[in-house]
């Protein structure tokens, strides 16, 4: 499964088992994503300051327990001016 959205790609697999894995306190070897689907988490213009979305996962923990997971994620915005500008600031 390939979890990484354009919207925001630095929600890859890895870092949703690794979340998932310390939740759960298992290895992140432990956990088998099933399923993940990312929507806005705002509306636009609601001034975050940057983008956030929410995320449900769908996973397999130690090959037997089923979890649905749902979180907020605080994502850098995808138009370069508004990236570059909070990285200067150090925001995010």
């Amino acid at each position: 499964m390939h979890a990484a959205s354009g919207d925001c790609p630095r929600l890859t697999d890895l870092s949703l088992r690794t979340a998932l894995a310390a939740k759960f306190g298992v290895d992140q070897e432990d956990v088998a994503l099933v399923r993940c689907v990312i929507k806005d988490g705002s509306k636009k213009g609601e001034n975050f300051g940057s983008e956030i979305k929410t995320v449900t996962v769908e996973a397999t923990v130690k090959k037997s327990e089923k979890h649905t997971v749902s979180f907020m994620a605080k994502c850098m915005p995808m138009n370069k001016v508004r990236e570059k500008g909070l990285r200067d600031v150090s925001i995010i």
